[in-house]
């Protein structure tokens, strides 16, 4: 201190102990004598010790320095000229704590021994080292917070690291911490999840077996995990019948909600006063509140207490829960997204796996109609012929004067004709084309299955099916591929002639004994009468064929196909069966 050294060397010469020179100094520093009064104190000095100098209050010995320091201050080293005392620290006057080094130096002057104490206030240097080491700290733990949720996608895992962060005594040290989610539809904070003990007890219990302190965060994750399973289930159960309404506009949590605030809620700052009743509910006097917020909205609010240490929240406390609360909010969108994803992907799935089974529908359906048609063209082209030849056959057999060997070839063709025809009556007949046994099927099922298979072909088309609460079973008996390609073939034919901007309903119904599937048109700009005429006109072509192809699997499956008029008078093709339950 070669500064000190010149103005002490300027003292002695001066001998005067009263000399100006200790208020010149930089740095705090006061003269005592021998009697340990003081001689001379300086402004750095008096502000140091928080003195007000326009009040009464005046320092004049050294008891008074050191009922403010709190420490004797011994003017008297052992065999030094100068003493360095040890660091101290001390609340002044004014409330403001300080941290200092004192040493102390006699000086021999004409008039005696006098002591000079210097006073290097360390408070800037002391605060902001401290500062360092908790924001050290704080980017220690949130780091291993993000670490551990790196690679967990599970919701309610997530929700737990982050509480047990807030909440351990590694990581911000409150004793208690709840996570609402915010409800946009009722306005209002669900309880959902929370953690820390339920009574000073419990909070002992806990607190007892949870490992000495030196381990990092990531290492008393699991512990506390264990721990405080039981206290957490506790907590979380309560907590989730808690419903916070904000629908007033002054409530406390609508501020943190709306305006994405953090606030310290509760003591001698709140401004709430006790109109809003979130302290009472949660048994506190002071808890933080801080908004989770992403993006533009507000996820829900995460609550901290020191429910059983009572520790005072202070806003480094409030800023600190925020960093958490942003994280939870990321994890919890994370989650959400992953979550979305998945049952986008699952539902994709299952998609490819219906269009799989409808393109397999389809094939069967397109088969039965191939198939269908072709013996339709057969039986036209070869019946006729046949049905000529046999009888010409016959004819010449009837001849009397026929010789033998001709009456014979004549017999010959005759029943090979025949042979041809009941083979041909074989071919059409339903019981032959279709090898799939009789079995009950649910009408409405198996409409609902042929629409998607035809909607995956006729993407424009709409199609309602409606099923009354109050229709009952609609089981009917017979082979479903057959039944597949009845229903397939009626909306075919239906959506040829109908708009696509048209609707096709599908109902359904159940009385008599009998279950019915009725097909109607929404449409005004055509007559359904006359297309359905058009329908179940023989002359139809292609059309009719197909639908009395359609009305023969019905039928061959002891169903019925008809025409008939709704209430509003519009006509409908309903398909009909015996209820296989009745």
């Amino acid at each position: 201190m070669p500064s000190l050294s010149k103005n002490v060397c300027q003292a002695d010469s001066a001998c005067d102990p009263s000399s100006s020179f200790i208020d010149n100094l930089p740095f705090p520093a006061f003269l005592c004598s021998e009697g340990l009064e003081i001689i001379s104190i300086n402004p750095a000095m008096i502000n140091l010790l928080g003195v007000n100098t326009r009040g009464d209050v005046r320092i004049t010995s050294l008891c008074q320095v050191e009922s403010i320091l709190g420490d004797r201050l011994d003017p008297y080293p052992e065999q030094s000229s100068i003493r360095q005392g040890s660091h101290i620290s001390f609340t002044n006057l004014r409330g403001e704590m300080r941290y200092c080094t004192v040493s102390v130096m006699p000086v021999e002057v004409k008039t005696g021994k006098i002591f000079i104490y210097v006073l290097q206030d360390e408070s800037r240097t002391y605060m902001l080292g401290e500062r360092l080491a908790r924001k050290n700290s704080e980017l220690s733990i949130f780091s291993q917070v993000v670490s551990a949720l790196g690679s967990i996608l599970n919701f309610d895992e997530i929700l737990q690291i982050i509480l047990i962060a807030i909440t351990a005594r590694e990581g911000l040290g409150f004793n208690r911490a709840f996570l609402f989610l915010y409800n946009q539809d009722e306005r209002q904070l669900e309880g959902y999840t929370g953690i820390g003990p339920s009574s000073p007890e419990e909070a002992g219990r806990i607190w007892s077996s949870l490992p000495d302190e030196g381990r990092s965060l990531m290492e008393v994750l699991k512990t506390y995990s264990a721990t405080m399973n039981d206290s957490a289930e506790n907590v979380s159960n309560r907590l989730k019948n808690l419903k916070i309404p904000l629908s007033h506009e002054h409530h406390i949590l609508g501020e943190v909600v709306f305006q994405k605030n953090p606030r310290i809620i509760g003591g001698a700052g709140c401004s709430c006063g006790s109109e809003c009743g979130i302290c009472t509910t949660l048994g506190v006097e002071q808890f933080a509140a801080v908004p989770m917020i992403a993006g533009k909205n507000v996820l829900g609010v995460i609550t901290a207490d020191n429910f059983i240490t009572g520790r005072t929240i202070r806003h480094r406390d409030l800023s600190q829960l925020q960093v958490f609360a942003n994280q939870a909010a990321i994890a919890i969108e994370r989650t959400r997204l992953y979550q979305s994803l998945s049952d986008y992907l699952k539902k994709l799935e299952k998609a490819n796996v219906n269009l799989r089974n409808a393109q397999e529908e389809l094939l069967k359906i397109e088969r039965v109609t191939l198939w269908s048609e072709l013996t339709s063209d057969i039986a036209h082209e070869l019946r006729n012929p046949t049905s000529i030849i046999g009888g010409f056959a016959a004819l010449i057999i009837k001849s009397p004067d026929l010789p033998d060997n001709i009456r014979e070839q004549a017999r010959i063709i005759y029943d090979e004709c025949t042979r041809l025809e009941s083979a041909l009556n074989t071919v059409l007949d339903f019981s032959k084309s279709f090898a799939q046994d009789k079995a009950e099927f649910d009408i409405y099922e198996v409409v609902c299955e042929i629409k998607e298979i035809f909607l995956a072909k006729e993407v424009n088309r709409q199609i309602r099916v409606h099923k009354p609460d109050d229709a009952g079973e609609l089981v009917a008996e017979g082979r479903v591929d057959q039944i597949k390609f009845a229903f397939y073939t009626i909306m075919s034919m239906i959506s040829e002639k109908v708009d696509p901007a048209c609707c096709i309903n599908i109902r359904f119904y159940s009385a008599d004994n009998n279950v019915k599937a009725v097909f109607e048109i929404e449409s005004s700009n055509f007559s359904e009468t006359d297309y359905l005429a058009e329908i179940a006109d023989p002359s139809a072509g292609r059309i009719a064929l197909r639908m009395s192809m359609a009305f023969e699997a019905i039928k061959y499956n002891g169903g019925n196909l008809g025409i008939d008029s709704s209430a509003e008078g519009r006509a409908r093709i309903y398909v009909e069966w015996p209820n296989a339950r009745r």
